[in-house]
């Protein structure tokens, strides 16, 4: 139950208590409590047209597909799929790859959807260390189709993002493969810098890119994303007979949204200040009160080290604290937290350790 987020999030908003803090589910809001979101975008969206009560092109459209290649530096022989947000993307490749045998190959601690999804795909689930990024190269010889996914960067649940050198070791290996198809999970794109050279590897072996407009825009809602292929491909098929087409307002706002670039830029940067407060924040009481936690550098969640994360989880929401067991962790949602409800998040898990001696 700790680790579903829906569940979570529903119990969190049924604790009508003054007290209850909601670290569970990954939107940026302000200190008050209000979402965090695109003025650019909600500006555009005043100036789409009534064509969007029309069924969206199936691919996105050639404007939506020139915005997403502008907006990546995509190279201008890949393709492009306009999909509900990356988790579409994921999906419409999990369906375009599967064979006769598949495995999925995620990181041990990673983003719990990538379960549910694997199972409904009927792919067999592989974990890699996230830091040493070693798994058992043997899971190609055993498997027809193989995906490995790479979370990266400010990766879900502990804040990773890969060097170029630890990823041209680890892509390396993957690509010693034919069966074998690696896809970068960009969801956090937008949170790090000079992440650009991740479009890079698509030019060297075969690969895919997940990509969302839901954090870096907070439009969560929209379902905004795209699966991006290094090879000319035929993917509207999969995405006709899985949902037909994503919202054509969406599609159009985001059009017109990148007409002011320098503006969105501006905005998120200004989340991404936001973020880097409150996580430095949180990170400094955890080293204060040594509090273990994973190595992090940026992102949404920071996540807290615990072999057995129950009882803290359990313990805090005691006090109306809600978080998720993420494995071998805690993961508590920085990014809707003010200082306030951080620092009272902080004294509770220094609490849980002194009782029990930890």
């Amino acid at each position: 139950m700790y680790k579903d987020v829906t569940l979570m999030h529903s119990k969190a908003l049924l604790d009508k208590s003054a007290n209850t803090i909601d670290a569970t589910i990954g939107v940026l809001l302000d200190d008050n409590k209000n979402l965090v979101y695109s003025r650019v975008f909600d500006k555009a969206l005043n100036q789409v047209s009534k064509k969007v009560y029309n069924y969206a092109p199936v691919d996105g459209g050639n404007a939506f597909k020139s915005a997403i290649a502008e907006y990546f530096k995509v190279p201008s022989d890949y393709s492009i799929l306009a999909t509900p947000g990356a988790t579409g993307a994921l999906t419409v490749l999990l369906q375009h790859k599967k064979s006769t045998s598949n495995a999925l190959v995620i990181p041990e601690l990673s983003w719990v959807n990538y379960l549910k999804m694997a199972e409904l795909n009927d792919y067999d689930i592989y974990f890699y260390d996230n830091f040493t990024m070693e798994f058992d190269l043997e899971i190609f010889n055993k498997y027809e189709n193989v995906v490995v996914v790479i979370n990266t960067p400010a990766s879900n649940p502990i804040g990773t993002t890969y060097t170029k050198e630890e990823l041209d070791v680890f892509t390396s290996k993957i690509n010693e493969y034919e069966n074998a198809t690696c896809i970068f999970d960009l969801a956090y794109y937008s949170f790090d810098s000079n992440q650009e050279f991740i479009f890079e590897y698509g030019e060297k072996f075969p690969c895919y890119f997940a990509v969302t407009f839901s954090k870096t825009l907070g439009v969560y809602g929209f379902r905004l994303g795209a699966l991006i292929s290094s090879q000319k491909e035929l993917l509207a098929p999969i995405a006709r007979g899985t949902w037909s087409s994503i919202s054509n307002l969406a599609i159009e706002a985001f059009v017109n949204c990148c007409d002011s670039r320098e503006q969105m830029d501006i905005e998120v940067e200004q989340n991404k200040l936001l973020l880097q407060e409150r996580t430095s924040y949180f990170i400094s009481l955890l080293d204060e009160y040594k509090i273990p936690y994973y190595s992090f550098q940026n992102g949404f969640f920071v996540t807290l080290k615990f072999a057995n994360p129950n009882p803290v989880v359990e313990f805090l929401m005691q006090d109306h604290i809600y978080t998720i067991n993420c494995n071998h962790g805690v993961r508590v949602a920085v990014c809707s937290l003010n200082k306030k409800e951080l620092l009272k998040i902080a004294n509770k898990v220094k609490e849980f350790i002194q009782i029990t001696c930890i």
